[in-house]
């Protein structure tokens, strides 16, 4: 039998008790249970609870997580898990100790009866600034006096990432590493966030300026979170990122200014329209080389008359063309160079897609992929491709760059995650996948290609697709399986002991998007909106989930063109996880590897290898020689003088716009 107060009324009896493990908790008021770092999260689940009710109207929500001017005093009552009579999750911060807040009670014996509460005065959060007045104040810009880090967080250190720091706790802060989304404070988030819609943590759509209702629940959940997070700081220093009190003003300043200007509607209709019409800000330029010569002799062959025939969703406006004409297309954007006909080049300027740019607007995340907004010689079919860059480059590309960040990232299911990482080398995936097609493909079929569709499918079960969807791309028989549906197997003993059990792996994919889900219900929030504004076809975790581990792709990837930059080295394109760099001569490929795996995971916080990939072609011609670097890709002027065969024209490093600095003009 278990005791439950509900809504005031005197403790009443649960049948049935509760399930062991579980213990309830009693929280009065907003500002206490927001004290326990659960609102948000109690928020968003409410949010997708009743949405689907007949009775919610479209835009309505509980008005009870969020009015703190109610006279009310709400109860909340919440079940716990509970081990040992201690908390378990990261969500419940400090139930027993809870700075300047009713405490809650806890029915420790559910037999007894507990009395109700003491009536205790309302709690508001504290507003200097009266929402009446006529004054907008300026959002007030970063002092010149103070030097940030590329997160945003001021720092006075110039020394170079710890290359040894691969294994760093994912709980400890590192000055010289970004903040990611998944570890990023209130106070950092509204210092990079680049607009006023940013600075309160809101995304940008195309469709319509946010509503009355959004400006105001944003600025109540970000101001809500700086004081949470002040009060975490008080109980435990290491347990957020250091903020000095001159950060923590400024913040809070920014935060209030950006609310007063966004609630006249006129202001904020002409803040929306700059950042829409303005588009995604350019992120990084370089001017890439391309072997014209060699291309012009591969469409003037036979090979030249195939016709492209791919699945690949970006490349599909290949389809049914000829390469002779795909490469003439291609070429029509190519500049020669003045005394080589035979070479020319591309200035490539690289953007966000729209959400990931919305998205860095708000200071959430620091980045994502970067799409070419022209001609760019990584949008050709893959031999192609190369046939173009590999006369100039090295294409350098992290090793299961995906795979890595989700084992830093998702806190569960990590031991197999962990084996198909594992071995001498990461040698555990390459066996993986060479049993996995020795399985299900026959075997006439050649090593090669049996690698590259078990590739494929671990890719896309990491990004929850699915097994039926992998053999319906592939054309295989369902008839051909990797053995009972309902087994956990088959279990693949591997050369380091350890054993993989495939369809285990298979079912923990989607358990791992939903923990990502579960755990950042603020970010997930923005992916619903998102989602719901422009009708899009992936479900919002999974899309959060991809975000996420782009981000930390991106972080590898500036890690690689600042290597380059600062080497003396050309980076030449960009190929999602990878750069195509030219190196200096004296630099040798391995040399380059291990230096590009060093800063990489120094940058990440844990170990992501670089390897070269192999720049294969079928072209009868005979492999180049791969020329040096031309000239530093830092030395920006000659690169926009011309005359360069490689380099960049300008780079964006901090991985996000300048914070907005004021409200003259323009008003974003």
């Amino acid at each position: 039998m278990v005791w439950v107060e509900f809504y005031g009324l005197a403790w009443t009896p649960v049948a049935g008790g509760l399930p062991a493990g579980i213990k309830i908790v009693r929280i009065q008021g907003l500002q206490a249970l927001s004290s326990t770092g659960l609102l948000d999260g109690i928020r968003a689940m409410a949010s997708r609870i009743f949405k689907t009710q007949p009775w919610r109207k479209p835009g309505e929500r509980s008005e009870c997580l969020y009015n703190t001017k109610n006279n009310a005093q709400t109860h909340y009552i919440i079940a716990i898990k509970n081990d040992n009579g201690t908390p378990i999750g990261k969500k419940l911060k400090s139930l027993d100790k809870m700075n300047a807040a009713p405490a809650p009670t806890t029915l420790a014996n559910p037999a007894e009866k507990a009395a109700p509460p003491p009536d205790t005065p309302p709690t508001t959060l504290k507003r200097d600034i009266p929402s009446s007045s006529n004054i907008t104040p300026p959002i007030p810009p970063l002092p010149q006096n103070i030097t940030l880090a590329p997160d945003g967080r001021e720092t006075h250190k110039t020394n170079e990432p710890k290359i040894n720091n691969y294994q760093a706790n994912p709980s400890s802060w590192d000055h010289n590493r970004l903040l990611t989304a998944t570890k990023v404070d209130e106070v950092t988030r509204i210092l990079r966030a680049s607009h006023p819609i940013g600075i309160l943590g809101e995304i940008v759509v195309k469709q319509c300026p946010p509503s009355d209702r959004r400006i105001e629940q944003k600025f109540e959940e970000s101001l809500t979170r700086m004081q949470d997070e002040d009060r975490r700081r008080k109980c435990n220093p290491n347990s957020l990122p250091e903020c000095s009190s001159k950060s923590r003003d400024l913040a809070e300043k920014r935060l209030r200014a950006a609310n007063i200007l966004l609630k006249n509607k006129d202001r904020r209709s002409a803040c929306h329209y700059d950042i829409i019409s303005t588009g995604p800000p350019i992120t990084r330029s370089t001017r890439c080389p391309i072997d014209i010569g060699a291309l012009k002799e591969y469409a003037a062959s036979n090979a030249g008359a195939k016709i492209i025939i791919t699945n690949k969703k970006h490349q599909q406006h290949f389809n049914k063309k000829t390469i002779r004409y795909v490469i003439t297309e291609f070429l029509d954007n190519v500049t020669p160079e003045d005394d080589d006909n035979n070479t020319g080049y591309i200035d490539i300027h690289y953007s966000h897609g729209r959400r990931t740019a919305a998205l860095v607007a708000t200071g959430w995340f620091t980045g994502g992929r970067e799409y070419a907004k022209n001609a760019d010689p990584f949008k050709l079919p893959r031999r192609l491709r190369n046939l173009a860059l590999r006369r100039f480059g090295h294409d350098f590309d992290d090793s299961a760059s995906y795979p890595r960040a989700a084992l830093f990232v998702i806190q569960i299911h990590k031991h197999l995650a962990g084996i198909l990482l594992g071995g001498e080398n990461g040698g555990n995936r390459n066996e993986i996948m060479k049993k996995m097609g020795d399985i299900i493909f026959p075997i006439s079929m050649n090593d090669v290609d049996k690698r590259s569709k078990i590739k494929h499918l671990i890719n896309l079960l990491d990004m929850d697709g699915t097994y039926g969807g992998w053999r319906m791309i592939h054309n295989i028989p369902s008839s051909v399986s990797f053995g009972d549906p309902k087994s956990d197997g088959p279990h693949l003993t591997l050369a380091s002991g350890d054993v993989f059990s495939v369809k285990r792996y298979f079912t923990q994919q989607p358990q791992r998007t939903e923990w990502i889900a579960l755990c950042f219900p603020h970010l997930l929030e923005l992916e619903e909106f998102w989602h719901l504004s422009n009708h899009g076809e992936t479900e919002p975790p999974r899309t959060l989930k991809s975000d996420i581990l782009a981000e930390h792709e991106a972080i590898s990837r500036t890690a690689k063109v600042l290597w380059a930059i600062n080497g003396g080295h050309d980076w030449l394109s960009l190929q999602h996880d990878g750069v195509v760099i030219a190196l200096r001569d004296g630099t040798s490929k391995s040399q380059a590897s291990s230096s590009l795996s060093h800063v990489s995971s120094a940058s990440l916080g844990y170990f992501q290898p670089v390897e070269p990939k192999p720049m294969e072609t079928d072209s009868p011609l005979p492999t180049p020689d791969v020329l040096h670097a031309c000239y530093r890709s830092r030395d920006l002027n000659r690169a926009l003088a011309g005359g360069g065969r490689g380099g960049s024209i300008s780079n964006n490093t901090s991985l996000c716009r300048k914070p907005f600095s004021g409200l003259s003009g323009r008003l974003c």
